[in-house]
């Protein structure tokens, strides 16, 4: 019986191993203990399952200290990978900086994962060196990344020149980004609810997405909806979370609220939290959302706030 469970929780630990490494795009698939000991888990019930003898008991016991030799083996090789590429990542935006365009080929046939996307092109832009922009941006470097005071790199550059070039990458104001996103929520709206076209809810997700990534409040508070209910993608939480949190951080009481249910419903820590629901609560009846006011009166009625 035990083999059998063993052999389940391994084909479980496998799927999910993979939905993660999908849905998170994760380059360092080992970094996530959760994974990684569940498997060791269903392994270890694998061979507490076997018949045991004078023989099979010692075999398991050294296949179990093995396992655990080559976990720790992957998790520090994946530190040292994780320096590695930072160190990489520091030397790449010094390269870029003394416009060495040689290095910078050389870094970035290195580097797995660009960590400053906003520092590297400013002083690509800063150089006026259009042939390390296009590397960078063949690398994956976000061409409308922006500061937190929403300036983007087009609206950094100093010349006209630079200006055009950057247009024809498709670099736009922040005002034209916003106006974009504005565009693509309402896309995703039209497919949400079939409105002049075919009821699509897969599509209305990646719409919501798209806005949601170029700082639209409703897009990012509609994708978190999605991923709560299992609209159009795989139902996670945690994005749900995630996706509430950008939209609280831009003061939408809808989202503050929402928050507030993940933690009453024990979605976030794994047990209720009535305290964190009712800060959260708190935060959303302050801006007037009606249901967080009924939520923390009910609170407060039943003396938990």
């Amino acid at each position: 019986m035990g083999m059998v469970l063993g052999f389940v929780l391994f084909g479980l630990n496998i799927v999910g191993l993979v939905m993660f490494r999908k849905k998170m795009d994760e380059k360092y698939l080992f970094d996530h203990p959760f994974l990684i000991y569940g498997g060791y888990i269903a392994l270890f019930a694998i061979l507490f399952g076997l018949p045991k003898s004078r023989i099979v008991v010692p075999v398991m016991l050294s296949i179990v200290a093995l396992i655990t030799i080559i976990a720790i083996i992957i998790r520090i090789v994946n530190v040292n990978q994780k320096k590695k590429q930072h160190e990489l990542n520091i030397a790449l935006l010094d390269a870029v900086k003394n416009d060495d365009k040689d290095t910078v080929q050389k870094l970035l046939s290195e580097v797995i994962l660009l960590e400053n996307e906003q520092g590297l092109l400013q002083a690509a832009i800063e150089n006026n060196d259009k042939e390390i922009i296009e590397l960078l941006i063949e690398k994956g470097a976000d061409i409308n990344t922006s500061y937190d005071t929403g300036e983007t790199m087009l609206e950094f550059a100093k010349n006209n020149e630079m200006v055009e070039f950057l247009r024809s990458k498709g670099a736009k104001t922040n005002a034209e980004i916003k106006n974009l996103a504005v565009e693509i929520y309402s896309l995703g709206i039209r497919y949400s609810t079939g409105s002049g076209v075919e009821k699509d809810e897969n599509k209305a997700f990646e719409y919501y997405r798209k806005a949601a990534e170029m700082g639209n409040v409703l897009a990012q508070n509609s994708l978190a909806h999605c991923y709560y209910e299992g609209v159009g993608v795989y139902r996670d939480v945690n994005m749900a979370l995630r996706w509430w949190e950008d939209a609280s951080d831009q003061g939408l009481s809808e989202a503050m609220y929402n928050i507030g249910v993940c933690y009453y419903n024990g979605f976030v820590t794994g047990i209720q939290d009535v305290l964190m629901a009712g800060k959260w609560w708190k935060k959303a009846a302050d801006l007037g959302y009606p249901e967080a006011i009924m939520s923390l009166n009910e609170l407060k009625s039943k003396g938990l706030a």
